[in-house]
């Protein structure tokens, strides 16, 4: 049996709806990067390093760090609320970082369905209060560092539900299981909803803590770790600030990381 959806999209509520994507871009304005890479798991990246060269950001790898116990002092927090849920254009689409992966496939004719759940949420305490997680982040970052990547550790990782459906501009007699109308047009849609798992990771540079605390200058690994205890632990450095501009990016894969490549044996 067909079902009649009626969606009133004026010029009003199309502002509305943009305004809502804007909110639900909210989510991610203080993740380093988000991605749909199906591989990696969230309770994987938590308490990882993750570094790229310049430049190269879709060559993104992570390493995890924490042992297995202390991943075990980790539950994840669950959120299960939907924080945006609405029709989009093709202009919202692109506007909207995390709806990258639709933007060959919404035109002008196309309408969007879309609904964006937080599910559950990892955190893991600042590193620099935890000692041995301090001395082996600052260890693996300075040889990271020293071969010219830029290197963050993850300290909260979000993992969303990403909910769509396609319409396509068509006259209400079109073949479909679904319609709506929208600005004096119909859409219909034969499709379901599809689901896709989208994780953002949350994190910090190091780059400016490893320089700040002089490690790169030839200081002893002891010495840069006891200049640092203060900085790491200010605000400047444990909450990066959200922006008007989200700053993060999407990333197709994520790669682990070689244990050579962190203890600087290549």
């Amino acid at each position: 049996m067909k079902q009649l959806i009626t969606l009133l999209l004026t010029v009003g509520t199309a502002f509305s709806s943009f305004a809502q994507t804007q909110k639900a871009e909210d989510v991610f304005k203080t993740a380093s990067m988000v991605t749909f890479d199906t591989n990696v798991k969230p309770e994987q990246l938590i308490g990882a390093l993750i570094y790229y060269k310049p430049g190269k950001k879709d060559e993104f790898e992570y390493f995890q760090i924490l042992s297995t116990e202390q991943l075990k002092k980790y539950e994840p927090v669950y959120n299960n609320r939907i924080i945006f849920q609405s029709m989009v254009t093709k202009e919202t689409v692109a506007s909207a970082k995390y709806l990258a992966f639709f933007s060959t496939s919404v035109t002008v004719t196309h309408l969007l369905e879309v609904v964006l759940e937080d599910v559950l949420d990892y955190r893991v305490p600042n590193f620099a209060t935890e000692p041995n997680v301090k001395t082996q982040t600052f260890m693996y970052a300075e040889n990271l560092i020293r071969k010219g990547y830029q290197v963050d550790f993850v300290d909260n990782v979000n993992y969303c539900s990403l909910t769509t459906r396609l319409f396509n501009e068509a006259k209400i007699s079109a073949s479909g299981n679904y319609y709506i109308s929208a600005d004096a047009k119909n859409y219909s849609s034969t499709s379901e909803f599809s689901t896709k798992r989208l994780i953002s990771l949350h994190s910090i540079n190091l780059n400016n803590l490893i320089t700040i605390g002089g490690a790169l200058a030839g200081s002893t690994l002891g010495g840069s770790i006891a200049k640092l205890n203060t900085a790491a632990l200010t605000e400047k450095y444990t909450n990066k600030p959200a922006t008007s501009d989200s700053g993060y990016f999407v990333a197709k894969t994520l790669k682990l990381g070689s244990i050579k490549t962190l203890t600087g044996e290549n």
